[in-house]
């Protein structure tokens, strides 16, 4: 039995990020839930491996700054690479 994650998220900015799929987040909250399972917390220059908690919900994901506190951004989709310019 080999139990891997789907995919490995990479920070390569200067800024803490939170990652998560946005079925669990609030999009217009600027609250910091890190702590909740489902949210990834990625120090600046950092990688982590991570899977969907919630794959009964659309797979789409937001991310934001925790300092300075910023909103989440818009949904985007990891299987569509084509969303990013």
């Amino acid at each position: 039995l080999f139990i891997s994650p789907r995919y490995h998220l990479i920070n390569q900015t200067s800024f803490q990020i939170l990652f998560a799929q946005q079925s669990v987040i609030s999009p217009h909250s600027p609250l910091i839930l890190a702590n909740h399972p489902s949210i990834v917390d990625l120090s600046p220059q950092s990688m982590k491996s991570f899977h969907c908690f919630r794959s009964d919900q659309p797979m789409i994901f937001s991310i934001r700054l925790t300092n300075p506190i910023t909103f989440w951004s818009g949904g985007f989709s990891l299987e569509k690479t084509d969303w990013f310019h």
